[in-house]
Parts: structure tokens; sequence; C-alpha cells
């Protein structure tokens, strides 16, 4: 029987950074996650992967192994709360290039360059 497709974060244990990956199970997830090649695949007793719900019919839609930020772009993975930050993206807000970018429902896309709260008042008043 094969499982229910769920879109699993898998990180490095103590580690924020990661990607979200569509799986039918944490252990599909993880390798995958290695398949990647950013790290060996003797890291995977290290991995952790959390279930992140809110994206259960998203993952109905997705083929497994799907990266979510390659499905819906890296601004839909922000804006739905399933990374914190971006690297070395263009900043919607100021237009900075290769920074890390953020999104807040209260004030949008912002970055390392335009995060200054001075330069946010201006921004949205």
């Amino acid at each position: 029987m094969k499982g229910r497709k769920r879109v699993y974060f898998v990180h490095l244990k103590g580690m924020s950074e990661g990607s979200a990956i569509v799986a039918t199970s944490p252990g599909k997830a993880k390798k995958y996650f290695l398949a990647l090649g950013d790290y060996p695949k003797e890291f995977y007793t290290d991995l952790r992967a959390k279930v992140l719900g809110q994206l259960d019919d998203l993952a109905e839609k997705l083929p497994e192994a799907t990266l979510i930020e390659d499905a819906m772009g890296w601004r839909w993975a922000l804006e739905h709360g399933v990374y914190e930050y971006y690297d070395c993206a263009d900043c919607p807000r100021c237009g900075a290039k290769c920074t890390t970018v953020a999104y807040s429902k209260r004030i949008g896309f912002y970055c390392l360059e335009c995060e200054d709260p001075e330069v946010l008042k201006e921004v949205i008043g």
C-alpha cells in the first residue's frame, strides 16, 4: 500500500536551513534530501523531517521527491511559511541582489539591506 504524500521539511539536527520535499514517509524525504548532493549519505542519522501539515492538499498534486521551491517558487514558499528566509535571492522590495530575503504578513518581503527599521518605516509609512 502506497503512503499518503505529504510535504516534509528536512534539515540537519540543530540547524534551521533545509528543504521542503514531497514524500510518502520521513525516511523517503530524508533520502530525497541527501540525493540533492549537499550532504554525504552518512548524515542520514542526523537529519530531521517535520511534516508541514498546512501543505497536505498541495502535496497530493505534486510528484513525489518534488522540492517545493522548485514547483512553487521561493516567493510562494516564504509567503506560505515553508521557510523563514531564503538566501541569495533578489529582494522584491528594494531590489538588492543576492541577499537574504524574508517575508512578513504585515510588511511583505524584506531583506538584509532594507530591514533597517528606519528604511522600513519609509517604505511602509
